[in-house]
């Protein structure tokens, strides 16, 4: 008795969830099942896959039962197979469950939003891991040679984009695109691509965690949330790597093993310092928003504007260095802070 008590508690909805009754819960678990079925085939795509898990993470947050997760599972998998995937590949499906799952939790334990994305990011990863392992087992070598196929056209359509370019320039008298600078085009687009896949499966999280966030406006439940909001946050561990990143990246241009791995880990964690850094900026009470540092200001908006032309990642870049000077600007504080107050 004490230990199904225990596992009722364990799942009970958070404070601040409003209730939500079976018939709804069981119907947009169903829903959920049906378009997370639909995700891996030809009717379907990746806004399903979202669009499933942020309305089952609410369902699991807001009403929790084990026969949600046994039916739907049994329902997605039917689905896929309905539309066209042959088994084991429509287990793919079933991926919208233990990513609703993460959500749900990170809810539970009133994580904040980038803790979500990242636990999320981290699942999605996994679950990509193990999609390809059952991929891998069921085409065998097709699977590889589809891969490098899906490589090879990505970079037979880059090189029409450059030489479209090229003859641009050409006609302009201007300088071109040399085989040498192609072919270093073509290794860094290669050496980036891990960031690159990680950055997609953070969009595809954050979005999920958007599905499930517009749920909890719709179903009044925003009371979850610490003030009723789920903003995006920058922790000072997270602005530490990012800045060390950056430096080495830096100074080890010449290196190329080095270079592209402080690259890949800069641009992981850039999104979230740079998203504080624009609204430290540019929201109410924020630098732009105040009287004073007018020179600084000005010095700040030609830098943004230069960027803009140059090439818009370096306004990212820059957003996410103001987060990390702020970061360790209020770390500092509090420090001394806490130093005076055991002094007192």
């Amino acid at each position: 008795m004490n230990e199904n008590k225990s596992i009722k508690g364990r799942f009970t909805a958070p404070e601040g969830c409003s209730p939500l009754s079976f018939g709804v819960s069981l119907s947009i678990a169903a829903v959920s099942s049906i378009i997370a079925g639909a995700f891996p085939s030809a009717y379907g795509g990746i806004v399903f896959l979202i669009v499933a898990v942020g309305l089952f993470a609410y369902v699991l947050t807001a009403r929790f039962n084990w026969l949600y997760i046994a039916a739907g599972a049994v329902t997605s998998i039917l689905v896929a197979m309905a539309c066209g995937v042959i088994f084991p590949l429509a287990l793919v499906s079933l991926s919208y469950i233990p990513l609703a799952f993460v959500i749900s939790e990170s809810v539970r334990k009133k994580s904040s939003l980038v803790s979500t994305v990242s636990a999320l990011t981290g699942a999605l990863v996994i679950i990509i891991a193990l999609s390809l392992a059952i991929c891998y087992f069921t085409m065998g070598e097709d699977l590889i040679e589809a891969g490098q196929n899906i490589i090879n056209d990505t970079f037979s359509k880059f090189e029409v984009y450059i030489d479209k370019i090229n003859e641009a320039a050409v006609a302009a008298g201007k300088d071109v695109y040399t085989e040498n600078n192609i072919e270093a085009l073509k290794n860094a687009i290669f050496l980036l691509m891990p960031s690159m896949l990680v950055l997609v499966c953070m969009a595809i999280s954050y979005a999920s965690a958007k599905v499930f966030r517009l749920a909890t406006i719709v179903a009044d439940s925003s009371e979850m949330f610490y003030g009723g909001v789920w903003p995006i946050s920058a922790s000072l561990i997270g602005s530490v790597v990012f800045a060390l990143a950056y430096i080495v990246g830096m100074f080890a241009f010449n290196n190329q093993t080095i270079y592209y791995s402080a690259v890949n880990i800069m641009y992981i964690f850039m999104p979230a310092q740079a998203i504080v850094g624009l609204r430290l900026m540019f929201a109410r009470g924020g630098f732009f928003r105040g009287g004073s540092m007018k020179a600084m200001k000005l010095l700040t908006i030609g830098l943004f504007i230069y960027f803009a032309f140059l090439s818009p990642i370096f306004i990212l870049e820059l957003a996410a260095i103001f987060t990390v000077f702020y970061n360790i600007r209020v770390w500092l504080f509090l420090r001394r802070k806490n130093k005076e107050d055991k002094e007192d």
